[in-house]
């Protein structure tokens, strides 16, 4: 998405370390904010401006899908495209599934354990609703939605999308946009939405909602790979940068100082309709504009992209998947603390450090399965081999 790169740049397969590096810092800023009462939730995206981390991740997911299925579908056909998306609907499928049991077997045994029922009655969660035939059915049929992981059954429906989307693409670009507008407005003029256990709405993210911030991803990622770049304007970045600096004084977050709480800029009854659930088009111009200033100043062949701090965010975001799984069941851990008394600032910060450390980890041997195996191979014949020689 550089604003200065070539044809052949272009559709050259390496990656765009600034996506991996958004979408690391998303699932960073994810955990954090799932986190109960977590002090450091403060300091995270949401906190500066309109949009948080659900929007960042929802973007680049529309970048990526046209940047890499629109390729497929071009190159390779329809078939082998809606394989490769079919692929990835089931992967993101299964993982939903299966952090519903973890995290579910989780909580009840240690409720059990515990016994502490408390636990087992947070409508955060809202595993125990029903009976267990009830729980299965809505789960697999995406009804059951616990609130910390009710991001991939949106992700699952705007995957299934893609063909859609290429196809109106291919009409015309100003069809694919109006088509996404429209369906944006519906859940606005006539409240509709897919069913929810935990939201009696419908689903926190509302997908006919959503789906706007993930076609202009798509558009963005397929216009990218054609050759076409954001236009390099400095009047465009200093009213991105203008709009940003707008939502920062609205949502004032020095106010959430004790000190500080009354000092807020705006009149705070007219930020209520900034929703989330219908995505607010308040909080698309804001990661639109950010993404647009990340763009202007960051370019691709940006010497930071390769430090450490930002190799360690990029590989995060190029095993996304598995990352925010593992940061899910963290969470879920994270509660439990919670209604153990764990509640301290100290013990929170220790949540976030091991549990950044444990996505590194998931991060690394997703890349580098071979090599963890190899390793842990090796290091059990040593260890074999200094009792055998310890004549033990």
């Amino acid at each position: 998405m550089s604003t200065q790169t070539s044809t052949t740049d272009i559709k050259s397969p390496k990656r765009d370390g600034r996506l991996d590096l958004a979408r690391g810092l998303a699932l960073v800023c994810l955990y954090v904010d799932h986190l109960p009462g977590n002090f450091f939730s403060r300091f995270s995206l949401h906190a500066y401006g309109f949009s948080d981390a659900a929007e960042v991740f929802v973007l680049v997911a529309g970048i990526s899908a046209g940047l890499a299925y629109c390729a497929v579908f071009d190159n390779s056909g329809w078939v082998e495209g809606i394989k490769r998306v079919a692929r990835r609907i089931v992967q993101v499928y299964a993982t939903h599934i299966m952090l519903i049991a973890v995290c579910a077997t989780i909580i009840w045994l240690a409720a059990s354990a515990t016994h502490n029922r408390e636990a087992l009655q947070t409508d955060v969660f809202a595993f125990f609703g029903g009976t267990l035939g009830e729980e299965i059915n809505h789960a697999i049929t995406l009804r059951l939605q616990p609130h910390y992981l009710n991001i991939l059954p949106l992700y699952v429906l705007l995957l299934a999308a893609v063909p859609l989307i290429v196809l109106l693409m291919r009409i015309h670009v100003a069809v694919l946009l109006a088509v996404s507008f429209g369906l944006w407005l519906l859940p606005r003029t006539l409240h509709w939405n897919l069913p929810s256990d935990l939201h009696s709405p419908g689903w926190f993210f509302n997908p006919l909602a959503w789906q706007l911030l993930f076609v202009i991803g798509a558009l963005w990622g397929w216009a990218h790979r054609q050759g076409f770049s954001l236009p390099r304007s400095g009047l465009l970045a200093f009213a991105a940068a203008s709009y940003c600096g707008f939502a920062l004084v609205a949502v004032a977050p020095w106010a959430k100082l004790p000190m500080l709480a009354e000092w807020y800029v705006l009149p705070r009854d007219w930020l209520t309709p900034i929703d989330k659930q219908h995505l607010s088009l308040l909080r698309v111009l804001n990661v639109l504009a950010i993404a647009y200033l990340a763009v202007y100043f960051v370019p691709a062949s940006a010497q930071w992209l390769d430090r450490a701090g930002a190799r360690f965010l990029r590989a995060l975001g190029r095993a996304s998947l598995s990352v925010f799984a593992v940061s899910a069941i963290i969470d879920a851990f994270g509660w439990i603390s919670w209604h153990a008394g764990g509640q301290s600032v100290a013990w929170q910060f220790m949540l976030i450090v091991l549990g950044v450390i444990l996505m590194r980890a998931t991060a690394y041997m997703v890349e580098s399965p071979a090599s963890v195996l190899r390793y842990t191979v090796l290091s059990v014949r040593r260890a074999a081999w200094r009792v055998r020689a310890a004549g033990l």
